[in-house]
């Protein structure tokens, strides 16, 4: 029995010398101090702005960091309409108008002309932004008119003209602009009656609605309708008539 005891004993010191070899020596860094609070450590190097102080209040969370880029993608779409950057309007387009009976009309069916055709034309222009709702520039026009007859030429008129536009636009929303249009101007028209051609002046003034809508990037679709009146003087009480309730639908390129 004494030889177990001492047995034992033994093992139990073996035990202890060999946990303590394994815990090594004793740290010897001192004690962090707090900082926080030194007015010379704050004086040199400020207040660390990685690691946010905790707010005073329990359960009380610190606001997220803003982004300078949130007000840009609020409203995605609306770039090409808000971009201050955005001067000018480029558009083009087709034109058709109703036909409105005129002295010229009732001329040429005395004379064995059939009715007359809508007018047929096409449309470009240039617009500045003035501000961010008012455009201001030009337009070219041509249209095209005509008269058939059963064994003569076609009675034709055709027309050019450059117009001063003003142009209202505002938005709908991300995708579409509503606006209102006014333009006048004026230019020549070609007139045509048993092959024989005049030129004439033409004056021509016009107003409506417009409305675009985006379909990719800068480019979008324009549908513009007006009331246009352009009328040319033939004789003292003779008038051909080139306007009328308008619809044109084109495309317009913003830059």
């Amino acid at each position: 029995m004494r030889a177990m005891r001492v047995l034992v004993c033994g093992i139990l010191w073996v035990h202890a010398a060999m946990a303590a070899a394994q815990a090594g020596p004793a740290s010897t860094v001192p004690p962090s101090t707090d900082t926080s609070a030194d007015p010379v450590f704050d004086s040199e190097f400020g207040a660390d702005p990685t690691f946010p102080a905790a707010s005073s209040e329990p359960g009380t969370a610190a606001s997220p960091p803003t982004s300078d880029t949130d007000d840009d993608d609020a409203e995605p779409g609306m770039e090409i309409f808000e971009d201050a950057d955005t001067h000018w309007l480029l558009s083009v387009g087709a034109l058709i108008t109703a036909p409105i009976d005129d002295d010229w009309d009732e001329h040429l069916a005395s004379r064995g002309y059939g009715d007359p055709s809508p007018t047929y034309g096409a449309d470009l222009g240039v617009l500045y932004r003035a501000t961010r709702w008012l455009n201001v520039g030009l337009r070219l026009a041509a249209r095209h008119r005509y008269w058939l007859h059963w064994d003569r030429p076609a009675a034709t008129v055709f027309g050019t003209d450059v117009l001063v536009s003003l142009d209202a636009r505002f938005s709908a929303g991300p995708v579409f602009q509503l606006g209102l249009h006014a333009s006048g101007g004026l230019g020549l028209a070609s007139v045509s009656i048993n092959g024989e051609r005049q030129l004439r002046a033409l004056g021509r003034f016009q107003g409506g609605p417009v409305i675009t809508f985006k379909l990719y990037g800068a480019l979008r679709a324009m549908v513009r309708l007006a009331y246009d009146h352009a009328r040319v003087e033939l004789a003292d009480d003779l008038r051909a008539n080139l306007g009328g309730f308008t619809l044109l639908v084109g495309f317009e390129v913003r830059e």
